[in-house]
């Protein structure tokens, strides 16, 4: 590993800043992707049946889409 490819070192109270986080947590990701698969979700479930009447066909609950995000106000 070079220096740049290691996560930052976070000190315990003192904020990090995004790019910290972001770097942290793609060594987070790539060190779980050594024991884990990227995908575990099953392909099916006994339970789908019920779950895809309850979802309209799908297996989980569909997000909504975002919305339009309102400029900060000032105050």
């Amino acid at each position: 590993m070079t220096d740049d490819s290691k996560p930052p070192v976070i000190r315990m109270n003192e904020p990090i800043t995004l790019e910290d986080w972001e770097k942290g947590r793609e060594a987070r990701r790539l060190s779980g992707l050594k024991v884990a698969p990227a995908s575990i979700r099953r392909k099916e479930s006994s339970s789908d049946k019920r779950l895809r009447a309850a979802f309209g066909g799908k297996r989980a609950p569909v997000p909504d889409p975002p919305e339009e995000t309102c400029p900060p106000q000032a105050g």
